[in-house]
């Protein structure tokens, strides 16, 4: 049974904003403005300004946080001397083994510890041609652009240092210090310390991300059948020791491998409906279909020349394109190309378009959790009725279909700076990329990996190397999904992870969560297994689905959790994160909006109750009464 959290305003010591301004000020006189008295601004400002205050007294008087950490930077030495090779460095100076130079590393620890802005373009690049560095400082003139060329930004994760340059920038470790004007600071939220590079857990992780690339193009609908990848992979991945992915009687199953492990993850198809059906927006309907990505869908990385030159941060200049034929998302590289270029906020404002318009314009007409006081429902499981909340005003601004697509994106600039603070000062985690890269040089360094759970990745390593071998590449090198690999910023924790808990934290706070595809009588689909039709279960039964068994299990909160996984593993299947990447940052993202609403219910004249179900299982209440 779940546990019940109540936060309330005398939680957050700001007793004098629940006097209403109605109760207090005169009638309108004339035609005058009601409130628009000297005294009733006046008193408006007061109350105001101690919301404020009392907010801001709330969070500098709880005790102080602290971030632990694995270790990893400071423990892993040779000959005395940290060597980082557990740390993130990807964009710096490499030897050929990919192991970061030590000189260059510390100018990345001085920005960092410093905080000056100077000292961040002080940081030494590992592929910058002569002409552009001047000592170790980037020399930022108009000629370095050359005459005719424009700025090159690939898209928001990668653009290069200038237009004659083939290096990458960093990307954006200054965000970690940024401050917010609501909800806690950044630096007050905590995440666990990463699996260390010496763990159990993270040869675990390995394996997965490798099972991961080497079933990239295999159907979700065929993952009970395929013997090829699914199977040996579901096999291989239930005798790690400490492998977290979700599991069935102690085993990964063709049901659980690869997906999240949040209330509806496991139920029905892999990927959501959120990322299926059409998105009513406004007088437009848009099909969710994925049109850019690469032709023949090739792997990239699979090669010493290329891994080490991604290292450095040398600019592969491939860029996605448009594909032959536009696919809905039905295999796990489908999900890759839409979180390579995707707007962090997009898909959760696509499934409030989906969630709000109403069934005669395409969307689901979702209603709105009951703590909402103009249109709030609650279905009655005993009698299948529902029952709406009786009120003579509507939501809009405020509790209503305007409030809530603002806030989804809003939500998300608060969940990038909380874990940009985790990635660049706290955790600096080095990506799946890089670890592989160790092991594939193991022989040659012998890097300190657990001995006996590292002797347990004999099959995936094989069919790794058969894989690289058949792709005209080579070794044990994860074979990646973007010609770039991994963005250039640290693993831990993921941005995507984070955006997706924030995002579907506050969805499931706006709307009724426990509601059924069956009680919406709304549609269920999936899509065909070479991606290219949605086939509608109202219709006709497909594969081992069937209206009749789906639509009753799948409820809205269920289909946002499941969104939230599908995005943030959809990087996994990629290649650029890892398995606690994505299980941590969703519960930080979830941090972020439940501390956003806290809050947001303060700033409401209205009555308001919010009922959170969250990625534990656990219902956490908030109101303003």
């Amino acid at each position: 049974m779940s546990n019940s959290t109540n936060q309330s305003r005398r939680d957050l010591l700001v007793t004098i904003a629940a006097v209403g301004l109605a109760a207090a000020a005169p009638s309108s006189v004339d035609g005058a403005a009601t409130n628009d008295s000297a005294g009733d601004l006046s008193r408006r400002r007061k109350i105001a300004k101690r919301l404020r205050v009392n907010l801001a007294q709330y969070y500098s008087s709880r005790p102080l946080r602290s971030h632990p950490t694995n270790g990893d930077e400071d423990d892993i030495k040779f000959k005395g001397r940290p060597t980082y090779i557990a740390n993130y460095s990807k964009g710096l100076p490499h030897n050929e083994f990919g192991e970061v130079d030590f000189a260059a590393y510390k100018t990345l620890l001085a920005a960092l510890e410093s905080g000056d802005p100077d000292r961040f373009e002080q940081i030494v690049l590992g592929a910058l041609a002569a002409t552009e560095k001047r000592g170790n400082r980037l020399v930022r003139s108009a000629a370095l652009r050359g005459p005719g060329k424009r700025f090159y930004r690939a898209h928001s994760e990668r653009a290069l240092v200038s237009a004659n340059s083939q290096q990458m920038r960093l990307v954006n470790p200054q965000a970690g210090l940024a401050f917010d004007l609501e909800g806690p600071d950044s630096h007050e939220l905590v995440i666990p310390p990463a699996p260390s590079f010496r763990s159990k857990e993270i040869i675990g992780e390995m394996a997965e991300s490798y099972w991961m690339a080497l079933a990239r193009d295999v159907p979700f609908i065929q993952y009970s059948t395929n013997k090829l990848q699914i199977a040996p992979a579901v096999k291989d991945l239930s005798a790690y020791t400490a492998f977290k992915g979700p599991k069935t009687g102690g085993q990964v199953t063709p049901d659980t491998v690869f997906r999240g492990a949040t209330p509806g993850d496991l139920t029905g198809p892999f990927v959501s409906q959120f990322l299926l059906q059409a998105i009513p927006f406004g007088a437009y309907r848009l099909p969710q279909q994925v049109v850019y990505g690469f032709k023949d869908d090739p792997v990239f990385m699979h090669t010493a020349a290329d891994w080490l030159a991604r290292q450095n941060g040398k600019d592969p200049n491939k860029n996605p394109e448009s594909v032959p034929a536009p696919k809905f998302i039905y295999r796990g590289r489908d999900l890759a190309n839409f979180v390579h270029i995707d707007e962090l906020f997009q898909a959760y404002l696509n499934a409030a378009l989906l969630l709000g318009a109403p069934p005669g314009r395409g969307g689901l007409g979702a209603p709105h959790g009951e703590g909402n006081p103009y249109d709030g429902y609650v279905f009655d499981l005993a009698t299948r009725k529902p029952s709406h909340r009786v009120s003579t005003q509507l939501g809009f601004g405020t509790l209503g279909e305007p409030n809530i697509k603002s806030i989804v994106a809003e939500v998300a600039t608060r969940a990038l700076k909380a874990v940009w603070y985790q990635k660049w000062f706290v955790h600096r985690r080095l990506r799946p990329e890089v670890f592989a890269g160790r092991i594939h040089f193991h022989k040659k360094r012998g890097y300190p990996f657990d001995r006996d759970e590292f002797a347990k990745l004999g099959t995936v390593l094989d069919a790794v190397e058969k894989y690289n071998k058949a792709k005209k590449g080579s070794g044990l090198f994860l074979p990646m999904a973007f010609p770039e690999g991994s963005p250039l910023h640290p693993s831990y924790g993921a941005g995507h992870a984070t955006v997706a808990g924030a995002c579907t934290t506050l969805l499931k706070a706006f709307y009724y969560e426990d509601i059924s595809f069956l009680d919406l009588e709304a549609p269920v689909v999936v899509a065909s297994e070479d991606g290219c039709k949605l086939m509608n279960l109202k219709e006709k039964d497909y594969g081992p689905y069937k209206y009749r068994d789906l639509a009753p299990t799948l409820t809205v909160g269920g289909e946002l959790n499941k969104l939230a996984s599908n995005i943030s593993l959809g990087r996994n299947f990629a290649g650029v994160h890892w398995r606690a990447d994505h299980t941590e940052s969703l519960k930080l993202g979830e941090q972020v909006a439940l501390q956003m609403l806290r809050e947001t219910v303060l700033t409401y004249n209205e009555h308001v109750r919010f009922t959170i179900t969250k990625f534990d299982g656990n219902k956490f209440i908030l109101d303003n009464s």
